[in-house]
């Protein structure tokens, strides 16, 4: 369920908590920043999680490392795996092992090219109405290594991809390379009003952490204002809408009718 600013009420999350804890589902399918979502608010609440699932598939929208790290750290033990599909297709890649943005295509069911940075894909399943070479908008490197088909730096739909502080992979690098990797959970940017939301656990190193991107995001000018966030157990609010895909670019994909 969700409140009126689109946010997950703690009464759902109690439940699929206990839903997890009673029912002991060996699979979770979900969408990656609902869980995300679901495991911040764990976090602040302290729910107790009694059971781990042993695998997680999350699809539909981008992670950065340090998001999905935080899920990791709340869903214990569990293999969690982003996988990669379309409306068209289904899911037809899955996240390689330890390599964030790398996928692994099923290619028994379908083949992948580029058409410069875009995926094309054609499905092999669909013999009364097949789709040849359907050109997708979603950004990603085929790379053909050892007869497999494998997607590097995959990130879906990217309007920014070809500017280097808003593409998605540049970003998480940034993040990645900040001393306290762990502190830092998440990461947004609102164009229409030019602030970075700067998600944190611990407020010990926000100084740093505005310094730091200070030099990259207002290296010439000061466009962008830097905003720390903390998520603990008295405070985790979220910029984020779920009922609505979810980027790192706030509104991206705003559709106006």
């Amino acid at each position: 369920m969700l409140d009126e600013k689109g946010d997950l009420t703690l009464e759902s999350v109690i439940k699929i908590v206990s839903l997890i804890n009673n029912y002991k589902p060996y699979l979770v399918v979900s969408f990656p920043n609902i869980f995300y979502r679901i495991s911040e608010l764990i976090y602040k609440h302290s729910l107790k999680l009694t059971y781990y699932p042993k695998c997680m598939d999350l699809s539909a929208d981008f992670l950065f490392t340090c998001q999905y790290n935080f899920i990791k750290s709340i869903f214990k033990n569990c293999d969690i795996r982003l996988s990669y599909g379309t409306i068209e297709f289904g899911q037809i890649a899955q996240q390689i092992p330890n390599k964030m943005f790398d996928y692994i295509v099923f290619d028994d069911i379908c083949y992948v090219e580029n058409h410069k940075n875009n995926l094309v894909i054609t499905n092999f399943l669909f013999t009364t109405q097949p789709i040849i070479r359907y050109l997708t908008d979603d950004c990603g490197k085929v790379e053909y290594n050892d007869n497999k088909i494998i997607i590097k730096n995959l990130i879906g739909k990217n309007k920014f991809n070809d500017i280097s502080n808003l593409n998605y992979v540049n970003i998480d690098n940034l993040i990645n390379n900040f001393e306290n990797l762990n502190i830092i959970i998440n990461f947004r940017i609102n164009l229409d009003t030019n602030i970075i939301y700067i998600i944190v656990i611990d407020e010990t190193f926000n100084n740093q952490i505005t310094k730091y991107f200070n030099t990259i995001y207002n290296k010439d000018t000061n466009k962008f204002q830097i905003k720390i966030e903390v998520c603990n157990k008295i405070k985790c609010s979220t910029i984020d809408k779920y009922n609505r895909k979810n980027t790192p670019i706030i509104n991206e994909f705003n559709f106006i009718k």
